[in-house]
């Protein structure tokens, strides 16, 4: 008799598996997050989260998930298809398609660096940061060396460093030729080319060279003689400036841009540091602040307030007015006016005496002459008329203080006279024009006459830009290298917490770098926290008309997103320059 036998088999799981009774061997499942790469995982503890190659020629991926043990990267070169401007990177072929990341299609800048600033490790750094935070401009740079060497030719170019003004001018040129959209320089370092101006040109005498950035931006022609490398300063061909009025000259066909640390404070590296890492900050954090400071010690008039309402950028309403009878502080000065009778219409606006009612016949000169005869205000000292003797054209003198124009308006339109306007067609037009003492003589700027005004306006200007809320601050007043009135000398500016973006200074000669090592615009840019500052090399006479001095204030042509330079920089010749960030855009 046969037995039968039963068997039974056991099988302990392990992580190895083991073999079934066909021999084949089975994986246990993987565990994800144990930080082992098991079979069916392609990461384990070690999975990307991010695929960024640092090449911007490459689109990066990221598949799969750090989770289920998955994530992968991979890099695809980038095509024609891929013209993306500004991402760093210039497929083949996206040259056609206008990609700004291709060479020659960006705005191009000259960095005009002196080699000790260039070699030096902390300003260095600033400088490429600068140009990382500025992806949509390219940059070209030349390095100097100040030598007083005499040129040999006014075609020198040097070598890889410059060593003159003349060479660097030449290089810039050569460059425009090779840049089309080469759009301007700006020079860091610690001197800028010097002109020498004729003796008739300025108020002052004797001549002497001033600074100024037109033999670096000026590239269209030939408009200098000779070149003293001791002086570093450029002699102008004459028939060009010299031997012309003021303000007559050759075109900018660039911008013009200087960073010049004041050598009158300091250790001059720490102020170029110290402005390079404002600017990166506010590229990060931008001021809030929308605040216009408008000082004015020759007067403002009220057509003011509209033309800054037109920028776009600033508001009347967040502008802070300093100036004759602008406050409380500031009352006491005398305000002449003109009045105009016309039939233009209401939207006519007067230039000079053209387009005034004409009394006719001997009815309406008598008219006239008695409508010339009243006194509209208890405090008028002045009601006469100006130009044609028939004409309804006035100079209005209000004593020791200001009218509002639309209560000077308002006033004369119930006189209106009744023979030369029976058709019912005259409209009365009203500006102010002049501040004045209580003599009637116009007040040129220095208020010699009014000592506590002058104390008031130094206190209420220096309270405005140390209160942290002026984006803007324009000044018009009289000046000098270190100083402007009143009591506002670059010593004093030092020494205060003054904060404003951009300084617009329409003073004479503060901005003269070659004058003085504590130059007042300079003092501005590095110490009173600013971006840009505005100013004169030179003395400058600013004419009015009719007190209107509109065309002097570069604010106005600013332009919501748009580069403050191309607004401040003067472009028909001149000594006024550009200092500071020739990049920045208003926040």
């Amino acid at each position: 008799m046969r037995l039968s036998k039963s068997f039974i088999i056991f099988c302990i799981i392990t992580t190895v598996g083991c073999d079934d009774p066909s021999g084949k061997t089975s994986d246990p499942d993987p565990i994800c997050g144990n930080g082992t790469v098991e079979i069916g995982e392609l990461c384990d503890g070690d999975c990307p989260t991010g695929c960024d190659d640092l090449d911007p020629c490459t689109v990066d991926v990221l598949s799969g998930t750090p989770e289920t043990c998955d994530a992968v990267c991979s890099h695809i070169k980038k095509t024609a298809d891929d013209c993306t401007s500004l991402d760093g990177c210039c497929p083949a072929g996206c040259e056609a398609a206008g990609d700004l990341d291709c060479p020659g299609l960006r705005p191009a800048v000259v960095l005009v660096i002196a080699k000790e600033y260039s070699e030096d490790t902390e300003i260095r750094s600033r400088i490429e940061r600068y140009q990382m935070d500025h992806p949509s401009h390219e940059f070209h740079e030349i390095l100097y060396e100040k030598s007083t060497e005499p040129i040999s030719s006014m075609e020198d170019r040097g070598g890889e460093i410059k060593h003159n003004w003349v060479e660097v001018r030449n290089t810039v040129r050569d460059l425009a030729v090779r840049f089309p959209l080469l759009a301007g320089v700006w020079v860091i370092a610690d001197s800028l080319p010097l002109i020498w101006r004729e003796e008739s040109l300025f108020a002052i005498s004797p001549s002497q060279y001033k600074a100024s950035i037109y033999p670096l931006v000026a590239t269209a022609g030939d408009y200098y003689a000779s070149f003293d490398a001791d002086f570093g300063g450029f002699t102008e061909v004459e028939g060009v400036t010299l031997g012309r009025s003021r303000g007559d000259g050759y075109p900018a066909d660039l911008w013009g841009a200087a960073l010049v640390p004041v050598a009158g404070w300091g250790d001059e590296r720490n102020q170029l540091a110290g402005f390079f890492d404002r600017n990166h900050e506010m590229l990060t954090t931008p001021p809030v602040t929308r605040s216009l400071l408008y000082a004015d010690t020759f007067g403002f008039t009220s057509r003011l307030g509209p033309r800054i309402d037109d920028t776009g950028v600033f508001s009347s309403q967040d502008t802070i007015f300093l100036g004759p009878n602008s406050s409380e502080a500031l009352e006491g000065f005398s305000s002449y006016y003109n009045v105009m009778v016309h039939k233009q219409g209401e939207d006519f606006v007067p230039a000079g005496s053209g387009g005034c009612l004409m009394a006719q016949g001997q009815d309406q000169i008598d008219e006239l002459n008695g409508w010339a005869s009243t006194t509209w205000f208890p405090d008028q000292a002045e009601f006469r008329k100006i130009g044609d003797d028939r004409c309804y054209f006035f100079s209005l003198l209000i004593r020791e203080r200001s009218l509002p124009t639309q209560t000077i308006r308002d006033t004369l339109a119930t006189a209106l006279p009744p023979l030369a306007c029976a058709d019912g067609a005259c409209t009365v037009h009203v500006a102010d024009t002049y501040f004045a003492d209580s003599a009637g003589v116009i007040v040129d700027g220095n208020w010699n006459a009014f000592p506590d005004q002058q104390a008031a306006f130094h206190n209420l200007y220096s309270e405005a830009l140390e209160s942290g809320e002026i984006l803007y601050s324009y000044i018009s007043t009289h000046g000098a290298p270190e100083m402007h009135h009143y009591g506002i000398t670059s010593q004093f500016v030092h020494d205060s917490l003054f904060s404003a973006l951009v300084y617009e200074l329409q003073a004479c000669s503060t901005a003269d770098l070659a004058s003085s090592p504590f130059n007042l615009a300079g003092t501005y840019l590095f110490f009173g926290e600013a971006q840009a500052v505005t100013g004169y090399a030179q003395p400058s006479v600013i004419n009015c008309t009719e007190g209107e001095c509109f065309d002097y204030m570069h604010f106005l042509d600013l332009t919501p997103g748009g580069y403050v330079i191309e607004a401040l920089f003067d472009r028909d010749y001149s000594m006024h320059l550009y200092l500071g960030d020739p990049l920045l855009i208003l926040p």
